[in-house]
């Protein structure tokens, strides 16, 4: 939930963004949908709010920071701006965790890597799993 709103993702790789009335005002498009998108290879499996910035993590190995600040962007029709893609990930990106201005993105390729939302630097990779994150 973000400033009233619900964001949900779906196995299509769509972000949607709802009112409190239960209208989608706004589709997000950024995850790719590849040749296997009827095996769920584009969901949107994660996502997280990291100060003025949703970020979504997918099954297309990609973690997208989306600009939600509301002078930049009216909801009156004003699509939220993919800013950036995060990738270094090498499996499906199955959680997210934000503070502030960062966000750690687990991933099925056992590794943990954070991130500056802002800039998309990555800060930290932790491997030492052996299993999905």
């Amino acid at each position: 939930a973000w400033e009233g709103r619900l964001i949900s993702g779906h196995d299509s790789g769509l972000l949607r963004v709802w009112n409190v009335s239960g209208d989608c005002v706004e589709v997000l498009k950024g995850h790719i949908r590849g040749m296997f998108a009827a095996s769920g290879i584009d969901s949107v499996l994660a996502f997280a709010v990291c100060g003025s910035r949703l970020v979504s993590g997918s099954a297309d190995k990609s973690v997208k920071v989306w600009a939600m600040e509301p002078a930049a962007r009216p909801w009156a029709g004003a699509a939220f701006v993919c800013e950036r893609s995060l990738l270094g990930h090498t499996g499906r990106v199955e959680a997210l965790a934000g503070w502030q201005d960062k966000v750690a993105s687990g991933s099925a390729d056992g590794i943990i890597r954070v991130w500056d939302a802002v800039t998309g630097a990555l800060d930290a990779t932790l491997a030492g799993h052996s299993g999905n994150v």
